[in-house]
């Protein structure tokens, strides 16, 4: 695993447990009542009698979500032919070495988005917090920022990011392509 991935997962897990803590920490003290939804205009629509299912609902929701994309993370260097990529045909056709690091830098992007994910749900779950004991009646400007952050950046920079994986998958293959010709010709003359 790359020094940037583990520290990608170090960060994830990091946040769920302080989150997980924070969250059983506060429960004692929340009102009766608690909001369990934000309509679209980012205003508290809908509330809940306060109980251990409403208050870890969103943390459950986003905890699973934020372990699924990582245990997936954790698949790709073992098991690519399981995950759609761009050129994947030609991906799994190079051999290991070449392989290798391409698959590694999927799994980091992979888990940034794990982590992406963990934050987001974790600021929304702050605001639901702010709404049940201050005067706040919707999300905050910095929940609406994690969200542009983690649901525009993440699309944009996926997509940016697949093209240029494409590319290097390519490159790779040519560079094998390349160094197989090269061999060739050596032995021939």
């Amino acid at each position: 695993m790359s020094t940037p991935r583990r520290l990608l997962l170090v960060g994830t897990v990091a946040l769920l447990l302080v989150w997980i803590a924070l969250a059983s920490a506060v429960y004692p003290s929340l009102p009766e009542e608690l909001a369990t939804h934000f309509g679209p205009n980012g205003m508290a629509d809908h509330f809940a009698a306060k109980s251990i299912g409403t208050w870890f609902m969103l943390p459950a929701v986003g905890a699973s979500t934020t372990w699924l994309i990582l245990g997936l993370a954790a698949l790709i260097p073992s098991r690519p032919g399981l995950f759609n990529t761009p050129a994947k045909a030609e991906l799994l056709a190079l051999p290991d070495a070449s392989r290798r690091p391409l698959l590694e830098e999927a799994a980091t992007v992979m888990t940034a988005l794990g982590l992406s994910i963990a934050v987001l749900f974790a600021t929304i779950h702050w605001d639901s917090w702010r709404v049940a004991v201050t005067t706040q009646r919707g999300l905050s400007l910095i929940t609406w920022i994690v969200m542009a952050i983690s649901l525009g950046g993440s699309t944009i920079g996926l997509l940016i990011w697949s093209r240029r994986f494409q590319v290097r998958i390519l490159a790779a293959r040519d560079a094998v392509a390349a160094q197989e010709l090269s061999a060739t010709a050596r032995r021939a003359s």
